[in-house]
């Protein structure tokens, strides 16, 4: 039974980041960012191995890492999700 989640689960995001687009309107690119922001930090299936692609678009990607989501942006740059609350305390 895990195995068949995890593979489900693998294809479904392996479909998902099969084409990233580039660039796109910036209703996109916002959309694109916040998903990246969102999945950054979230536990993931630990059956993953360690740079599964989890999502890759336009501004960055997600891999699996000892159960978690770590994504950067397009720079490389690490991102981090911080609660709502803490965004506005910086």
């Amino acid at each position: 039974m895990k195995v068949s989640v995890s593979l489900a689960l693998t294809t479904i995001l392996g479909l998902a980041a099969a084409a990233p687009q580039r660039g796109g309107s910036r209703e996109q690119q916002r959309a694109d960012r916040k998903a990246l922001q969102d999945l950054a930090g979230t536990d993931v299936d630990p059956n993953l191995p360690n740079g599964t692609r989890l999502l890759d678009n336009g501004q960055g990607q997600c891999v699996a890492v000892s159960g978690k989501a770590v994504c950067s942006d397009a720079s490389g740059a690490t991102l981090l999700n911080i609660h709502p609350v803490m965004q506005k305390v910086r």
